[in-house]
């Protein structure tokens, strides 16, 4: 009889073993690859990610091209930070960095900040986001999620409602037409859904700072 239940026992064991090999194999291949820190032209203040190590050398060498392009852009306002602080004499700063915020389930994302002084008071900083569907081997906007206007609506009543229950964080007086999203919204994928990254200033006080809110599925789907 113990033999008999010692068995059965690895039986068990054996299927388990099987039914869980291929989604630890998948889930390996999936956070297989790295996301590196690269400077542009060398220059230190300008650091920017690279993907390397995902088995399709094409999607790798796509979402390369896109972080590419943003670091390129932020060369050309880097020069024009430089030229307008000798203009008008003062010491300048420019910083770009950036954060990988979601790497699995096949999805990839990075939020990207430049942070910019010529003079005045303070700086500015901009923050992007790029994310990927690793899937479907393409770079996901936010429209791409809220695609409909009821989608969109509810996601806008979610974040205004989060708003109103902390004044001590955003405007006290913040609307719900202030919250813009759009293709160009910066976001990033999270375990629950999606949050929305907000500019500095556009809903809460510049020490505030760039404000974060996370968007569970069951209220955009």
């Amino acid at each position: 009889m113990v033999k008999k239940q010692w068995v059965i026992g690895i039986v068990i064991i054996l299927v388990i073993s099987t039914i869980m090999t291929p989604i630890q194999a998948k889930e390996q291949a999936t956070n297989s690859f790295q996301v590196e820190a690269k400077y542009y032209k060398d220059i230190q203040e300008l650091k920017y990610p690279q993907v390397s190590g995902m088995e399709d050398d094409s999607i790798q060498k796509n979402i390369n091209k896109t972080l590419e392009d943003y670091i390129k852009d932020s060369y050309e306002s880097y020069q024009e930070t430089i030229e307008k602080a000798e203009e008008q004499g003062f010491p300048f700063d420019y910083q770009s960095e950036f954060e990988v915020k979601y790497q699995k389930d096949e999805k990839l994302s990075i939020l990207t900040s430049d942070y910019m002084f010529s003079g005045g008071a303070h700086g500015s900083t901009e923050v992007k986001s790029f994310n990927f569907d690793l899937t479907e081997a393409k770079q996901v906007f936010l429209t791409d999620i809220l695609t409909t206007d009821d989608q969109i609506e509810q996601a806008k009543e979610y974040l205004w409602n989060y708003m109103k229950d902390r004044p001590n964080i955003f405007f006290p007086d913040v609307k719900k037409e202030d919250i813009t999203l759009g293709k160009d919204t910066s976001f990033y994928f999270t375990d629950r859904g999606i949050a929305i990254v907000f500019q500095a200033y556009e809903v809460a006080p510049g020490v505030a700072g760039n404000q974060e809110i996370e968007i569970p599925k069951d209220v955009y789907q």
